[in-house]
């Protein structure tokens, strides 16, 4: 008698491990593990759901910025002054710390000065900011509280300059006219103020339309410097 004997039919190794998945899925729990093990060891979770929402609150919103301001021809009064040639001043408002803090909000009429505007208030009069190709600059300061100012300076450079200022909202701006390059320039208020608001404007009047501008500073009121 012949006997015939059949082979086994041979598994490819993709076909074995298919079979040994579909047998690992079914023997799994198709739940959550962290609510598998909760319901394991109770014990363990006891007030954790508590902690996790009270360590879920929401972040604070972040502070929204001022809108920007009107960078047209200002309306209003304008008062041509003598620029003021003064010793350096005994105090000035620090406006890179409060800058850094959020304290104060700068907005500027041409946008690539933004990155520039640390430059400004670094108390060297051998660095630079400069605009890109916009002509006047303007700067406008806002303060979240009010300050008090009696007086402003800059120093401009590569070209004469007309400057003015407006500290308040509802103050006339006070003009000079024709300031020197490398060389600070003063503006003297009539009389101290309060604001939250200081608008400057540069003006270069030769060569082209590059403002350069060194450095601003922002006078407090006579009571509030240092004897």
């Amino acid at each position: 008698m012949v006997r015939c004997v059949l082979a086994p039919r041979r598994r490819s190794p993709r076909c074995l491990l298919a079979l040994i998945a579909a047998a690992c899925l079914a023997g799994c729990d198709a739940r959550n593990p962290a609510q598998i093990s909760r319901e394991r060891h109770p014990e363990y979770y006891d007030g954790v759901t508590e902690a996790v929402a009270v360590s879920r609150r929401p972040a604070p919103a972040p502070k929204e910025p001022l809108p920007a301001p009107d960078f047209s021809e200002l309306p209003g009064e304008t008062v041509v002054v003598e620029q003021v040639l003064a010793p350096v001043p005994a105090a000035r408002h620090d406006l890179a710390a409060a800058r850094g803090a959020g304290a104060l909000q700068i907005d500027v009429n041409d946008p690539s000065f933004t990155t520039r505007l640390d430059a400004l208030f670094d108390g060297d009069t051998s660095t630079l900011s400069r605009s890109e190709d916009v002509n006047p600059l303007i700067l406008v300061l806002r303060f979240e509280t009010p300050i008090s100012l009696a007086a402003v300076r800059v120093f401009p450079s590569y070209s004469t300059y007309d400057w003015a200022v407006r500290p308040h909202p509802d103050q006339p701006r006070y003009l000079v006219r024709g300031a020197a390059e490398e060389e600070w320039s003063r503006i003297d208020l009539p009389r101290p103020i309060e604001t939250t608001e200081v608008r400057l404007e540069l003006r270069r009047l030769v060569r082209d339309n590059y403002v350069h501008i060194n450095e601003v500073e922002l006078l407090p009121a006579e009571r509030e410097r240092p004897e």
